[in-house]
């Protein structure tokens, strides 16, 4: 394997930062330029986070890597490549699996093709994997109508075993949406088409897992109408049915 270069766009050092822009005035930075209210940031986190232990569910951030450092060296957060990956990316994955703790990176998958030229890799490096499912977006994922979704299953969860961590949907047009109920009828969308997918992996699979899988949604319009089925949504009753069904899921 080829030396991975240990930067490309080397990222400005926290004294840099520090030195260019604490104590300036806002009129003075240079523009276009990012303004964030930490107390706000801190309110609305908390928020998120607090309809989680509400509804009994975990929660998965989502930030954009070039927005942040590295992940600290062994940390035990999960990371997740937050697309289907190329195959030239799977050396960098390799390269940022190898400093991480064991198990903690994850890759999305959606074809199965692409799997068999990357499993083996995966399974050396301990990198886990998620099954994409597209609930309407059709940007990535596979269909679980898709007569090819019951063998992409088998052969994902058959080969990487326990490293399989379950399914994914990011209903990401769910930003066109212009109300409430279109946030609420997304979030529902999506939780149906976990369901629907979970359902696949029977019983003789089910034993190659160490822990239950874990189904995660959420564009920001889905993940925010969960703050609505807390308070008054008309579908909230549906909701709630639906994710208690989901808690069952092996």
């Amino acid at each position: 394997m080829e030396p991975i270069p240990t930067a490309n766009h080397p990222l400005p050092s926290l004294a840099s930062l520090q030195l260019q822009y604490v104590g300036k005035k806002l009129e003075d930075l240079p523009t276009p330029a990012v303004v964030l209210d930490r107390a706000v940031v801190k309110k609305n986190c908390n928020a998120m986070l607090d309809v989680c232990d509400k509804l009994g569910v975990g929660f998965r951030a989502h930030v954009k890597s070039h927005k942040a450092g590295l992940p600290s060296c062994r940390t035990r957060e999960h990371v997740l490549y937050g697309v289907p990956p190329a195959q030239c990316a799977i050396p960098r994955l390799l390269h940022l699996s190898s400093i991480l703790a064991p198990g903690s990176l994850n890759i999305l998958i959606d074809n199965i093709d692409a799997f068999n030229k990357m499993s083996k890799a995966l399974v050396e490096g301990e990198i886990g994997v998620f099954i994409k499912i597209d609930t309407g977006y059709k940007r990535a994922g596979i269909k679980i109508s898709s007569s090819k979704f019951p063998g992409l299953v088998r052969k994902v969860v058959g080969t990487v075993g326990e490293t399989f961590r379950g399914f994914y949907s990011h209903y990401g047009h769910s930003y066109a949406g212009s109300s409430e109920k279109d946030a609420a009828h997304g979030l529902i969308s999506e939780l149906e088409g976990l369901e629907e997918a979970a359902a696949e992996v029977d019983e003789v699979y089910l034993r190659l897992l160490k822990s239950k899988m874990v189904l995660t949604v959420g564009a920001t319009p889905t993940a925010t109408a969960a703050q609505n089925m807390l308070s008054g949504s008309p579908r909230a009753a549906e909701f709630k049915t639906l994710l208690n069904r989901l808690k069952e899921t092996k």
